[in-house]
């Protein structure tokens, strides 16, 4: 990729592409938005193309999303409107299409715990937080997610075993409050 063949650079971003937009997607409050600063990323990282490097282990998704990271921070300093997600009610989470077979009951209980789930996810502490945004909603490998964060591997599992079962505490928690509501 070095000499500007645009193959390999091709196969990084059909590789990793939707996993980065879902991640930022996540983030900004606005779709479009989201596929731009997708864009960003995959020109930074032809940008750098000859100075960059790349563990042959890890892969590119470390980097990518380590772009990825600094392009919400200067979007959420910039521009206070894109923000975390505060997803709308009628659209679908992470880019997901509903299942046209599945029923509107089970669609409706779904979108439900999906709901829960994301609000649970924005009071978990700063550092969880972001390693589910990399493990669960990115796609990252806990390892890979630890380059990500320039942080030891062993530390990230930790934390990314903590976040799920605080994750999952919380989102019960939210689901049984709405039942007692109701």
């Amino acid at each position: 990729m070095a000499d500007g063949d645009e193959a390999p650079f091709t196969r990084i971003y059909r590789e990793h592409a939707d996993s980065i937009y879902a991640y930022l997607r996540y983030h900004l409050a606005d779709p479009a938005m989201a596929e731009d600063v997708t864009a960003q990323v995959f020109l930074e990282a032809w940008r750098q193309r000859e100075t960059v490097v790349i563990d042959p282990e890890l892969g590119w998704a470390p980097w990518l999303f380590g772009v990825a990271r600094n392009l919400v921070r200067v979007s959420s300093r910039t521009n206070a409107r894109h923000a975390l997600v505060d997803t709308d009610a009628d659209s679908p989470a992470w880019g997901v299409v509903p299942d046209p077979a599945v029923s509107h009951a089970e669609r409706d209980e779904r979108h439900r715990v999906l709901e829960a789930a994301l609000t649970a996810t924005r009071q978990l502490p700063d550092a969880d937080r972001e390693v589910i945004e990399l493990c669960v909603i990115g796609s990252l490998t806990p390892k890979q997610a630890a380059a990500a964060l320039g942080q030891p591997a062993p530390t990230v599992r930790s934390r990314l075993t903590r976040a799920r079962r605080r994750l999952r505490a919380l989102t019960t928690q939210i689901l049984l409050s709405e039942e007692v509501l109701t």
